[in-house]
């Protein structure tokens, strides 16, 4: 019986040995005694392929030998646990250096053979090799950490990195910094050149950012367009305000972006860990609030941050939070401002004009909060609030008032103009039931500028539910009468600021002349804003602007007021004109002549128009040969000659022009819609005494045109200038 239970005892040892030594994954039985702990006793055939090594080589050396250098040493202190009585079994990755030189993962699942009463009699290891799952946890752990484009420490890691910072800060020193840096023009690079340049450019800036840094300074891209960088051992404010202008100094160096040299610049925002902030998103936080105060202060400058930062983003959360609490209490109200028909002295519309009536504040005007809704996203439930009430109250009115039609312009912001604007017209009048035509949406030459093809698109399908288009403000921007022409509009709104310079300013009056010529040859009506004396009265409608509007004839008022008016009107107790007195503010009593050449009849018309109400006897051509010809006939003070032009270009008339002795007189402005240094310097050689760029204001032309004739008067010109500014003012 005995011989039978040895020689089964026997088998079973065989089998477990053969089990052990071509076991598919790895085995090995290490020494629990605390002399040689660690030790191989015995070894398979897996476990030295994984190693690299051979059963005689693993069993003279230990398990601590095989492992990485640099390896926290875990196993062994497992090892030194599991011999004290605990744990028993545990698992731990290790790296071992393999045999030709290559590192190799191994997850080791190691327990303890205990022995009864005593220390464990050795450990046992199974043993996998995970070097490919490592590997790919490493690039995915990598992945997640830094920049795909870049590879530069992401939002993550640079949180991680700061934290760890702040852990080691000393009390009292300013030992950690963080810059905030925002590229300045990247949206236009996308925009003008690609997203393929954008990216090489956010890779220039990468690159040139780390250049920069001192040893121990780390630079992360946290954003589309954002960088940041952490500052150890700064030592000094100015230490990190010096560091963020070499960062500034590096980004706006020219990058070579697909053949064309471009260069941007950047602005910086500097914090402390001593100014108070005790976490990494804090820090992070405050160096973002100083790159906006760095950014309200212009493109390319640093802010550093101070606490006053933190109040006023509170303040404006807190502004936010109340704006919001006043959409939907009902604190907003509408006022309305007449505007007088100056061919009957009637009210024919009214301009609707937001109020907020905080319960604290009081009444609460539009430049204080409307930046802020704009901001924040309210300005889009605000804007459709007040086309309802508008609606609402014309309803109302024409109720009241039936025999009269009544217009209710109602403003427009550009954060509003999009294609959901028409579908929230379409909406209130449907509800509202109103006459699409008294309604009139206002919108400022800014807004229907910045996406020509889209504006269009926009106003005509406002157009076909019947309402009414004004630009608002007009004169103010940059419009191009070609664009304007193609705008399905209905009137303009001249701004103020021309208004009040009437009878003051002969310029204004110029201006204020032609808008008006310019409208009408539209075939659109002209309302003028701001009227605040009789004079202004008088000359506007002597000007033959159609419509009036200001303090002159009626200040804003509520809906209640406003109807009160319209009844008094209606009884003949209002009277909107004080009466017409006096001319239109003298013009020049000696007229200079000026010749202006252009291809395009559009610059032709504002041209001639805004000149001849200045006060100039204007004469044009379309072709350069022509303009030589109406120089030499008729002598002008001033020629203004477009760069290019169909036969001759402008360079080229000018060259001839000074070149014939009858002619070299007169002053010559050039006119070109690009900013080419060469055509600059080109255009001065060829003799031209001054250069204006394309959209050009009425203010501006008739400006430049009256300095010309002055520099003329002073004396005989030189056929060229010495000197050749080449400036851009």
């Amino acid at each position: 019986m005995l011989t039978e239970e040895i020689g089964a005892l026997g088998k079973t040892l065989e089998r477990f040995g053969a089990s052990f030594h071509f076991a598919p994954v790895g085995m090995a039985v290490i020494s629990a005694e605390p002399s040689s702990l660690g030790r191989f006793l015995q070894v398979n055939t897996a476990f030295g392929r994984i190693t690299g090594c051979s059963t005689e080589q693993l069993l003279a050396t230990t398990f601590q030998v095989i492992t990485q250098p640099d390896d926290p040493a875990a196993g062994s202190r497992c090892l030194e646990k599991a011999v004290r009585g605990e744990p028993w079994a545990f698992q731990t990755e290790k790296r071992c250096v393999h045999a030709d030189g290559r590192v190799a993962w191994m997850l080791l699942n190691t327990w303890a053979v205990p022995d009864a009463g005593g220390p464990p009699l050795c450990f046992f290891s199974e043993v996998h090799e995970v070097t490919a799952q490592m590997v790919v946890q490493a690039r995915l752990d990598h992945q997640s950490l830094h920049d795909t484009l870049t590879s530069l420490p992401n939002r993550a890691l640079f949180v991680d990195r700061v934290t760890q910072a702040l852990e080691r800060e000393r009390p009292g020193r300013l030992d950690t910094a963080v810059l905030f840096l925002d590229l300045d023009r990247l949206r236009d690079i996308n925009d003008g050149l690609g997203y393929t340049a954008g990216s090489q450019l956010l890779v220039s800036s990468a690159r040139r950012l780390s250049e920069v840094l001192r040893p121990n300074d780390a630079v992360a891209r946290v954003g589309g367009d954002e960088f940041a960088i952490l500052c150890q051992n700064v030592g000094s404010e100015s230490a990190a305000v010096a560091l963020a202008k070499r960062a500034l100094d590096a980004i706006q160096e020219p990058v070579d972006l697909g053949g064309e040299a471009v260069s941007v610049t950047a602005s910086v925002g500097v914090a402390f860990a001593s100014s108070g902030s005790t976490d990494a998103l804090t820090l992070l936080s405050d160096s973002e609030l100083a790159l906006r105060r760095a950014k309200e202060r212009g493109a390319g400058g640093h802010a550093v941050f101070s606490a006053e930062m933190r109040s006023h983003t509170m303040q404006r959360i807190e502004n936010e939070r109340a704006l919001q609490r006043a959409l939907e209490e009902g604190q907003f109200r509408l006022h309305y401002q007449p505007m007088v028909a100056l061919d009957t002295d009637k009210v024919t519309a009214v301009e609707a004009l937001l109020r907020w009536e905080h319960p604290e504040r009081g009444m609460v005007q539009p430049l204080e909060f409307i930046p802020l809704a704009e901001e924040t996203g309210l300005i889009t439930p605000i804007g459709a609030w007040v086309l309802e009430e508008a609606a609402r109250q014309t309803l109302s009115w024409s109720s009241s008032f039936p025999v009269r039609p009544l217009r209710v312009s109602v403003n427009v912001s550009g954060c509003q103009f999009q294609a959901a604007l028409v579908d929230t017209v379409r909406n209130v009048l449907a509800r509202s039931q109103i006459d699409p035509g008294s309604l009139c949406l206002e919108l400022t030459e800014s807004t229907v500028m910045q996406d020509v093809g889209e504006a269009v698109a926009t106003l005509t399908a406002l157009k076909a539910l019947g309402v009414a288009i004004a630009i608002d403000d007009f004169g103010t921007g940059y419009s191009s009468l070609a664009y304007l022409r193609h705008f399905p509009l209905d009137e303009l709104k001249i701004d103020r600021s021309f208004v009040d310079g009437l009878g003051r300013d002969p310029e204004d009056t110029a201006i204020v002349a032609a808008v008006t010529a310019m409208a009408h040859a539209l075939e659109l009506s002209v309302v003028a804003e701001g009227v605040e004396t009789a004079e202004q009265l008088n000359r506007v409608r002597v000007l033959g602007c159609e419509v009036a509007q200001g303090y002159h004839l009626a200040r804003p008022q509520h809906a209640e007021a406003m109807g009160q008016l319209l009844a008094a009107e209606e009884e003949g107790a209002f009277n909107a004109s004080p009466g017409v007195g006096g001319r239109m503010g003298s013009r020049r009593s000696t007229k200079d002549t000026v010749v202006i050449a252009d291809d395009s009849p559009d610059v032709l018309l504002l041209a001639e128009v805004s000149l001849a109400a200045a006060g100039f006897e204007v004469h044009t051509a379309s072709r350069g040969a022509a303009a030589i010809s109406l120089v030499r006939a008729v002598r002008p003070s001033c020629v203004v000659l477009d760069v290019t032009m169909p036969d001759l270009s402008g360079v080229e008339v000018c060259r001839q022009l000074r070149a014939d002795p009858s002619t070299t007189g007169c002053t010559i402005v050039m006119l070109t819609a690009n900013e080419l240094v060469a055509d600059k310097v080109e255009a001065f050689s060829a003799g031209a005494d001054d250069y204006m760029l394309k959209p050009f204001s009425p203010r501006d032309l008739v400006s430049r045109v009256r300095a010309a004739v002055r520099r003329k008067s002073r004396g005989p010109l030189m056929a060229a200038p010495s000197h050749i500014d080449i400036g851009t003012g």
